[in-house]
């Protein structure tokens, strides 16, 4: 049971980074949930799910659609809590209120940065896969 909600944290987690890594981590930025979940690697009824669950957090806004007679959220944008959470790992806090150790030391493992040229810097961030040990 522990493995399946580290999976599902890990997940968030990869979509929260995504968000942040798509919008700069400006809260005025609107990023469609297609192209988030695109960017994140993840399928779009799970990907919704993640949203959902991060919205509900007050992690993320979304603006709410009805397709198939289902609500999905079609552009998300970073609340100002979800700023804060993802800058506080992001400085190698070792836990957050909605993302474990383990989740947090996976993510701090996959995270790659690279220098480019001495005026600039090229950051890309790796996230693992939940499904993987």
């Amino acid at each position: 049971m522990k493995e399946r909600l580290v999976a599902k944290e890990a997940l968030r987690l990869k979509v929260l980074a995504a968000l942040y890594e798509l919008g700069d981590g400006d809260e005025r930025m609107f990023i469609g949930a297609d192209r988030l979940l695109e960017a994140a690697g993840v399928e779009e009824s799970v990907g919704q799910q993640v949203l959902f669950y991060l919205k509900g957090e007050m992690i993320i806004r979304g603006i709410q659609s009805n397709r198939h007679g289902l609500p999905e959220l079609i552009k998300v944008a970073l609340e100002h809590l979800g700023v804060v959470e993802y800058e506080e790992i992001l400085r190698g806090r070792p836990q957050t209120p909605h993302f474990s150790i383990e989740v947090v030391q996976h993510f701090h493992r996959e995270v790659a940065v690279n220098q480019v040229g001495t005026n600039s810097a090229e950051v890309r961030v790796v996230q693992p896969d939940p499904t993987e040990p």
